[in-house]
């Protein structure tokens, strides 16, 4: 497997919130009260995730796979850590998220609020008007709701995997605008447990200071 994993999907695949009010797309609210209050149960319960701790499983149907861990301490922390033979790991604090390949020696600093990260860090979870809720389904002990941005027509979908209960956050499942899917799946994962802050302190390593000619 290569190393190259495409980050942007890691980061937004992973739990998201969103602000403002409900949306159901173009159904009528009034003929889809069941599936509204799946929806408000769902989103009551990933805004009492304060901080989560998980060890996660990303597949993709190219074939690639990958394994990590995944911290995030609601508002504005996250680290997400693949364990070899990937070389990455990603940041975020309040204002920035840092992308750090070892391997190829480069890191990428760009603003929380530029990257779908912004969604997960926020210290509200909420459905909202920027979604359409594609489908909501229960199926195998799992409830499963898909969501797409409104506003990026063709930008494809992203599902939500919870237990059939919606007492616990399974993973989430993204489909790209070329029909590629990839999962991620939460491992034993830890809700509202400390965190040690240092874990999400982003040291620049040696090697991105250019060195001295001089020297």
């Amino acid at each position: 497997m290569s190393a190259r994993l495409n980050f942007p999907i890691i980061v937004l695949v992973t739990i998201i919130g969103f602000a403002s009010n409900l949306a159901l797309g173009q159904t009528n609210e009034k003929k889809n009260i069941p599936q509204q209050t799946l929806l408000l149960t769902a989103e009551k319960y990933l805004d009492s995730i304060r901080s989560l701790q998980a060890s996660f499983v990303q597949s993709s149907t190219t074939g690639a796979v990958a394994e990590g861990t995944l911290f995030i301490d609601r508002p504005g922390k996250l680290r997400i850590q693949y364990k070899k033979p990937a070389t990455l790991q990603v940041y975020a604090n309040d204002t920035w998220l840092y992308y750090i390949d070892y391997d190829l020696r480069e890191i990428s600093q760009i603003p929380v609020e530029k990257t779908p990260a912004s969604f997960l860090l926020r210290n509200k979870f909420r459905f909202s008007r920027e979604l359409d809720i594609l489908n909501t389904a229960k199926s195998h002990g799992t409830l499963r709701i898909k969501i797409a941005m409104r506003d990026r027509a063709g930008g494809g979908s992203m599902t939500l995997i919870f237990s059939e209960n919606i007492d616990a956050f399974l993973g989430w499942v993204v489909e790209d605008t070329q029909g590629i899917k990839t999962k991620i799946s939460l491992v034993n994962p830890k809700t509202n447990l400390p965190i040690p802050k240092n874990l999400f302190i982003f040291s620049i390593p040696d090697w991105a200071f250019p060195s001295d000619p001089q020297d």
